[in-house]
């Protein structure tokens, strides 16, 4: 299964965050006119870490980016405090996370924009 995979379901599978979200979890692009407050994942780079003879990959370094929307400021901080916590359940635990506040002025929507890496 795929990072993006293992992830999705992973989002889509944790009660904090689905409560708040009711499912609306993207990969890369929100579909427009989505109810919010909604979620979207984003792989930015997937590194294969190699063996010393370049063969055979034995691990990987993925940096991830999730961006959280809302309306409300208050509403789009309880999703990434929810986000938070479910990468740090993730099997591959999450490391180096963080976190920026932005608006969107042309869609009027409160942002938060997480990042962080995993290693496998």
């Amino acid at each position: 299964m795929s990072i993006e995979a293992t992830l999705f379901s992973h989002l889509s599978n944790h009660a904090e965050l689905n409560a708040l979200v009711d499912g609306r979890i993207y990969p890369l692009l929100m579909p427009q006119d989505s109810a919010m407050p909604a979620v979207i994942y984003t792989v930015v780079n997937n590194r294969e870490i190699q063996s010393i003879n370049y063969r055979e990959p034995y691990g990987f370094d993925i940096r991830i980016q999730i961006d959280c929307y809302s309306p409300s400021f208050s509403v789009v901080l309880a999703v990434k405090e929810a986000v938070r916590k479910a990468m740090h359940e993730f099997e591959h635990k999450a490391h180096g996370l963080n976190s920026r506040s932005l608006y969107e002025p042309e869609a009027k929507l409160h942002r938060q924009l997480i990042e962080f890496n995993i290693k496998g």
